[in-house]
């Protein structure tokens, strides 16, 4: 693959492409499945550096010791020089007498230091600000995307008494994902794409679909069926039901709530449990219509922790203010003798 295509796609990846650029590589790759494979595989080599990539922020008073420097040099190149004078004979109309060799010493080696000082002070300010530019675009657009499924979440609920699309922990959509199937079955999610972040990998692959409840009860179980449940919300999980007196119980909407329903992706990754398609945070929908970007698991001191119950594990609920929102693909632990 030529090279220049290579660095398109990288910069497909982090964002870093024009509009139309981005449209067109889209195109592309909905038609050149080798194209397709070279995304996936640097996808992967980059993939470990999304769990790590910490935010960028610039020294402290950066960019007023840069203007202080700059307005420095200025009255520097200001002040005047001791030149020789000009010998009379040699002065004249210079209107039409262009000369592009000019006196050597007007520029310097320190004037070139200087300018290249400013214009790597510059990069400094520069180059960090692009970086947490794009990443608030990819906050951004997952959150536009969650605001989307809250309104097919509440006209579940309406439809339902209240009741979220939950699922109970014998059946295969007691995962991450499985309310994504719930809805589309019954008719509330006519659009699959909003479940993918748009700069989320999966975004690019052609055919994303999901399953309806019937097709996945009927499937066996086996690896086809692991890596639909792996990937059947896309890029959203949903919290679990929670136990009450030994019994399961669906989560229901209460309104007015800051019970954490759905959340991009988390990585499985403890402490942070940070998103995948954007690595320094979370957007979370809270049962108060709420979306939020939180970077903590507990978004306050006295909060519950979002992607783990109150035993520490990624299971159900152990009352009903007990929010789980666990990784793509993650099956609650489920107590003994637990009934539903």
């Amino acid at each position: 693959m030529a090279e220049n295509v290579s660095e398109q796609l990288l910069g497909y990846l982090l964002g870093a492409l024009e509009d139309d650029e981005q449209q067109d590589l889209r195109e592309q790759l909905s038609r050149d499945e080798d194209l397709r494979r070279e995304l996936a595989l640097l996808r992967e080599l980059i993939r470990p550096l999304e769990r790590t990539r910490p935010s960028v922020a610039a020294p402290a008073q950066l960019a007023r010791r840069t203007c202080r420097f700059v307005a420095a040099r200025a009255e520097e190149l200001k002040s005047p020089r001791n030149e020789r004078p000009v010998p009379a004979g040699c002065l004249h109309d210079l209107g039409e007498d262009l000369s592009l060799g000019g006196d050597p010493s007007r520029f310097s080696w320190f004037d070139l230091a200087a300018a290249a000082g400013i214009l790597l002070v510059a990069s400094l300010l520069l180059f960090p600000a692009l970086q947490v530019g794009r990443n608030q675009a990819r906050i951004n657009g997952c959150a536009h995307n969650l605001a989307l499924l809250r309104q097919s979440l509440a006209q579940y609920g309406d439809a339902f008494a209240g009741f979220m699309p939950s699922a109970p922990p014998d059946s295969p959509l007691s995962v991450a994902g499985g309310f994504a199937s719930i809805l589309r079955s019954n008719g509330y999610l006519s659009d699959v794409h909003i479940l993918l972040c748009p700069s989320s990998p999966a975004a690019v692959r052609p055919g994303f679909d999901v399953p309806t409840v019937d097709r996945i009860e009927s499937m066996p179980e086996g690896r086809e069926l692991e890596e639909l449940l792996a990937n059947l919300g896309g890029d959203y999980s949903m919290s679990f039901g929670y136990m009450e007196q030994g019994r399961f119980r669906a989560l229901r909407s209460e309104g007015g709530g800051q019970f954490a329903l759905v959340s991009d992706s988390p990585s499985p990754d403890p402490p942070h449990f940070r998103s995948f398609s954007h690595g320094s945070g979370v957007n979370v929908l809270f049962q108060s219509g709420a979306v939020r970007f939180v970077t903590r698991p507990c978004p306050s001191p006295q909060s519950d922790h979002i992607f783990l119950n109150a035993a520490g594990q990624v299971g159900l609920g152990l009352n009903r203010h007990d929010a789980v929102i666990p990784p793509a693909g993650a099956t609650p632990v489920v107590p003994v003798g637990l009934r539903w």
